[in-house]
């Protein structure tokens, strides 16, 4: 029941209380019947395109920071946003507020669903407080430019210059208004307003930020600017001499190294005897149905080559659309294996516990791992997609008719060990062990050296490829 609640309530903010608000504040100030119907009509063909256009980016994934699993939050600003513009004839605080909500509605969402709601907003604020369209044209533009300005927020948080590029643009906006459009002589006086609007600008918009850096702290994604890098670090970085710019292939292989010998002195640790073997022989082409994986989000495919489904039974949020990094790096890996079948791949994400039940089951090692791959395929050799051909019952779907390559089970915890052990972002270590599961999938394997090297030098070719490289800091 609160799942259904949470899932509707923004639906309901983004049409029904927008629509409420409009039509109490054109009753209120006693505007035209005419106008509001015509106005009421515009407003709602608006907001329809607007959810139209936001479950189309959650399809597409498109959507920045994972926010197709918060729409609550676009959907808070928006009504926000539409109250402000309700009350904006009450104050004689022309439009400077807007702009922070432009940047709130684009932080939570992508430039273009930031941008589209950002003009309806202002839209309506032009209807009811009557003003000169052209004055809000300028704030729209200051809107623009903010939403531009945020959007690529640095992974260390820093968003100084942004902060005052934008209340730069503003300052403009509020100059152009009252040298345009002022009927009055120019005074000192008629700037005391803007000078007092550009300080609160300023001040709502670090409220914001602040929000904003909570929620990315709390996620653990990126951190503060103030914690990455303190006085004394950046006093030593001003004494060293600069040093070149890492070479990524060569640390790419140099972190390839160091996971197997930290994998190698794990298992060293944990194990001083072999496990006792059970009495039933498990084999390594486990397939869905033996695992038990029940997936039930399906994922709209970019092409007609592959299909995939992702199970999260943790608690997890991610700041990045996992659907978009699987899909690329399936769509590489095939696509350079030159797959000549349309394939299909389960991915499992759960929590060490959970991975760790898995590895104890079917591999008899009773420790959790980052990643577990069960090919469906027995590969005489790596990539020879015909051996499908051999027994096509248990290779293809008998429905969709699709390749099932197999299941790939990842620990959510591990990701986020990895990926503060490495260096770098939990988006690329999750990459990283897709790429790595894949090639499993495909009949790549690394227990001999020649094997090894050759799946260490495709997989760096694949994150390459996709544009998934190590973040140095």
């Amino acid at each position: 029941m609160v799942k259904t609640i949470r899932k509707i309530m923004p639906t309901i903010l983004l049409l029904s209380v927008p629509c409420l608000l409009l039509l109490w504040a054109g009753y209120y100030y006693q505007k035209p019947a005419d106008e509001q119907f015509r106005n009421g009509v515009m407003f709602g063909i608006g907001i329809l395109s607007l959810l139209f256009s936001w479950f189309y980016c959650v399809q597409d994934a498109s959507l920045d920071r994972d926010n197709d699993r918060h729409m609550m939050r676009f959907a808070v600003f928006f009504t926000g946003g539409m109250g402000l513009a309700c009350a904006l004839p009450l104050f004689p605080i022309q439009a400077w507020p807007l702009l922070v909500f432009a940047v709130a509605l684009a932080l939570f969402s992508n430039v273009f669903l930031g941008l589209f709601a950002y003009g309806i907003i202002v839209m309506s604020a032009v209807f009811l407080t009557g003003s000169s369209i052209n004055i809000f044209f300028l704030y729209f533009l200051c809107g623009g430019a903010a939403i531009l300005l945020f959007r690529n927020l640095a992974r260390s948080f820093r968003p100084g210059v942004p902060l005052l590029t934008t209340l730069l643009y503003y300052l403009t906006a509020e100059t152009a208004c009252i040298i345009l459009f002022m009927p009055q002589p120019l005074s000192w006086e008629l700037f005391v307003l803007p000078v007092m609007n550009l300080f609160l600008t300023g001040l709502l918009l670090l409220l914001l930020l602040q929000y904003f850096r909570y929620t990315l702290k709390k996620s653990g994604q990126w951190e503060c600017a103030a914690n990455a890098e303190t006085g004394t670090g950046q006093a030593v970085k001003a004494e060293q001499p600069s040093e070149p710019p890492p070479d990524p292939e060569a640390a790419l292989m140099a972190e390839m190294e160091l996971r197997q010998k930290m994998a190698a002195q794990e298992e060293e640790n944990t194990y001083e005897t072999p496990p006792t073997a059970q009495e039933t022989h498990i084999t390594e082409d486990v397939t869905v149905r033996e695992l038990s994986i029940y997936h039930n989000r399906p994922v709209k495919r970019r092409n007609c080559n592959m299909s995939f489904y992702i199970e999260n039974d943790t608690e997890t949020e991610f700041l990045f659309s996992l659907e978009e990094i699987v899909e690329r790096i399936v769509d590489e890996i095939l696509t350079s294996e030159a797959c000549p079948y349309e394939t299909h791949v389960n991915i499992l994400l759960t929590d060490n516990e959970g991975i760790r039940r898995y590895n104890r089951e079917y591999r008899e090692i009773d420790r959790p791992t980052d990643v577990l791959s069960f090919p469906n395929l027995d590969f005489a050799q790596p990539a020879d997609f015909s051996v499908a051909e051999r027994n096509r019952i248990s290779s293809f779907d008998p429905e969709s008719g699709a390749l099932m390559l197999g299941d790939i089970i990842i620990s959510v915890d591990k990701i986020k060990e990895q990926a503060d052990a490495y260096g770098h972002s939990q988006k690329r270590e999750f990459a990283f062990l897709v790429a790595h599961s894949m090639l499993h999938l495909c009949g790549y394997d690394h227990m001999e050296p020649e094997e090894s090297a050759v799946m260490k030098k495709k997989q760096i070719t694949a994150l390459q490829n996709i544009g998934i490289t190590r973040d140095f800091q």
